[in-house]
């Protein structure tokens, strides 16, 4: 909502747009904008809540007043105040801007941070569920008592993938298994030991990634690893790296 937005203006300017409408109550004018019955008695009812950005351009359309209006602009006494025209159009834009983007921000694939993580997985009691974006930047691993960590997935836009161009587990293992062996022991041990004590784990890492016999990258990046509960509940590891600074090609 803009500066100076007042809950009371809108709920004064509210009513009296339904009343002017040709809708006989509260609950029509609710579901006549998508909504469930009790959406604007439970703003009016509601002192301090405040109407979403699409909920005030949906109650315009329905009540066929301009959304700036409803929102605090121009004459109260007026649905349509021809001296207020230039500013409710003004309005208008910049709640289209806003709702713009909103919606552009709901459909960015943004990477999650290490918070977001570390609060999914507290949340989801280290459930597999309701990780989609997550998983889409993070891998996923199986490792047991004394053997080497298995890759099992590839998120399409984790490190790993971005940096082998594939998302297939196989490239994945292939390239742990260029890796020298203190390297390799060094992850598994800390995939196993964060399965065994159940804890998510957190810290940089400096590497030599082996990408081909062309190719060989300096990655210094951040690793946080936590421990899930897949569908069928097996335990998993899930994997999410973020550089810290550029690769640098070593040969």
């Amino acid at each position: 909502m803009p500066l100076g937005y007042d809950h009371n203006e809108f709920r004064e300017r509210l009513r009296f747009a339904i009343r002017k409408s040709a809708y006989d109550s509260d609950t029509a004018v609710s579901v006549a904008s998508g909504r469930k019955p009790r959406t604007i008695s439970n703003l009016f009812n509601q002192r301090d809540r405040a109407p979403s950005a699409d909920l005030v351009s949906d109650l315009a359309v329905v009540l066929d007043v301009d959304p700036g209006w409803l929102m605090g602009f121009g004459n109260s006494g007026s649905l349509h105040d021809a001296e207020t025209l230039e500013t409710l159009k003004r309005a208008n834009q910049q709640l289209q801007l806003a709702i713009n983007d909103i919606e552009s921000i709901r459909n960015k694939r943004v990477q999650p941070s290490i918070e977001t993580v570390i609060s999914w997985w507290l949340e989801n009691n280290g459930r597999l569920e309701n990780c989609a974006q997550i998983l889409e930047f993070s891998d996923i691993y199986r490792i047991e008592e004394g053997q080497r960590t298995v890759p099992i997935k590839l998120g399409p836009q984790s490190l790993a993938s971005q940096t082998l161009k594939s998302t297939d587990p196989k490239a994945m293992q292939d390239f742990i298994n260029r890796m020298p062996d203190d390297q390799i022991m060094h992850i598994s041990k800390l995939h196993y030991e964060c399965l065994r004590d159940w804890e998510y784990q957190m810290r940089p890492q400096r590497i030599f990634a082996v990408v081909s016999e062309k190719l060989t990258l300096g990655m210094f990046y951040n690793r946080l690893i936590v421990p899930v509960k897949g569908v069928k509940g097996d335990r998993l590891i899930v994997n999410l790296a973020q550089l810290i600074e550029p690769p640098k090609k070593i040969f």
